[in-house]
């Protein structure tokens, strides 16, 4: 929606006596359908409080943490979904992952790459600048995410319209 610029999730699930699970049924199944998806890495492990599930361990892309907070999200039974999964670095140096994280900006047809701060330090990648919209400012992110070496976007981009 336009001049929206922050959206804050408050909500809160409730299941029923009938349809609740025990933590260990739960845990199971989610262990489960995060094996069964090829995008999960096998180093992800969860653990269960009445309901909410804790994903731990590591992971080397940001797109694999989607993917396993996804996945349990979609698990009958679980009320909510905490991602304490690790990013590990595979390993580029600054340089490289600033220049991949440019190169993706200037393929992308909306974004103006050239207003587009990027500053790599210890796998932190944080991007200053102005975009057009909401929806660019997310593709700079996503762009950032996808970069080798990644471990924390800070996001200090500002939405002019």
């Amino acid at each position: 929606m336009h001049g929206v610029v922050l959206v804050n999730n408050d909500l809160h699930v409730r299941i029923r006596t009938e349809h609740r699970r025990e933590d260990a049924d739960l845990r199971r199944d989610v262990l489960q359908a995060l094996v069964l998806d090829g995008e999960v890495p096998a180093t992800i492990d969860v653990q269960v409080n009445d309901g909410f599930v804790t994903l731990v361990g590591a992971a080397r892309w940001q797109h694999q943490r989607d993917e396993a907070e996804f996945v349990a999200g979609n698990v009958r039974g679980v009320t909510g979904v905490d991602d304490a999964i690790d990013l590990v670095d595979p390993g580029p140096v600054a340089d490289d992952v600033r220049e991949s994280i440019k190169e993706a900006l200037q393929r992308h047809a909306r974004i103006e790459a050239d207003n587009i701060g990027v500053e790599i330090v210890n796998g932190t990648a944080t991007l200053t600048g102005d975009v057009r919209s909401v929806g660019e400012r997310d593709a700079v992110i996503a762009a950032a995410w996808a970069a080798p070496g990644v471990r924390t976007v800070n996001d200090r981009l500002e939405v002019f319209y």
